[in-house]
């Protein structure tokens, strides 16, 4: 076992960086229409690093605590154990707080929707909710390809260990969380749809070639660590170009 100050510090500043993006994004509404997109996106960069919180760091936290054998065999259920009283925390914290500017404005001129299921879905607002649709679910499919895939490649198919795959996953997130800003960035010079297209079409063409030099970068014995971190920040940073952009307070 390592020592307990070790794990309960990790353990400290990745709730503070998760309890910090949700309080980053309330500020961010409260300010929309002031920030640009790049601005706007900096509270989103610890959206990946939220992936990297329980997947990564809470991994090499209590695997260096408990041991290897202990973590497979039941410490791994101690940070989600954990997480449900920081969830009702953040319940409590989230009651107490007042809606955003939009909606009370929305609210004190009268024009809450009666029948939003109707409104949405029986109504010309169909087509924008098909839209939007579509966009999310080539974001989910980027998000999830580009992180959690990738750290069950890692374990599953090439057969890293815990600690080598958290370390791996973990670099390659914090190398490319900066493009959710770079992308903002961007998207605020030509446009975010170029920029979310972009980035669904470069995922659809290069994720197979990109997880095939993963596995050959990851084989038993003879990893190459410097290549299998680029390859999976090149995968967060499909994430930063499809959510970058997609700022919710523009």
């Amino acid at each position: 076992m390592g020592p307990p100050d070790q794990a309960t510090r990790a353990i400290l500043l990745q709730r503070i960086n998760q309890r910090w993006a949700q309080g980053q994004t309330l500020t961010a509404q409260q300010l929309r229409g002031q920030l640009s997109a790049c601005l706007r996106e900096v509270p989103s960069t610890s959206v990946p690093s939220k992936c990297l919180t329980p997947t990564c760091r809470d991994i090499i936290a209590t695997c260096q605590y408990f041991g290897t054998q202990d973590f497979e065999a039941w410490a791994w259920r101690i940070p989600f154990l954990a997480s449900f009283l920081l969830v009702a925390i953040a319940i409590y914290i989230r009651l107490q707080l007042q809606e955003t500017p939009i909606f009370e404005e929305i609210k004190a001129k009268g024009q809450m929707t009666k029948n939003p299921w109707k409104e949405a879905f029986f109504s010309a607002n169909i087509k924008y909710v098909l839209i939007a649709s579509l966009v999310v679910i080539g974001q989910g499919v980027v998000w999830y390809s580009g992180q959690f895939w990738a750290l069950y490649f890692l374990q599953q198919v090439s057969k890293v260990d815990t600690l080598t795959s958290s370390y791996i996953v973990g670099a390659g997130l914090l190398i490319g969380t900066p493009t959710l800003i770079l992308f903002g960035w961007l998207s605020d010079v030509v446009g975010r749809k170029f920029v979310i297209l972009t980035g669904f079409l470069l995922a659809a063409v290069t994720y197979y070639p990109l997880y095939s030099l993963l596995g050959e970068a990851t084989r038993p014995g003879n990893i190459d660590y410097l290549t299998a971190i680029i390859v999976v920040a090149i995968l967060v940073s499909y994430v930063g170009m499809t959510y970058g952009p997609s700022s919710p307070c523009s």
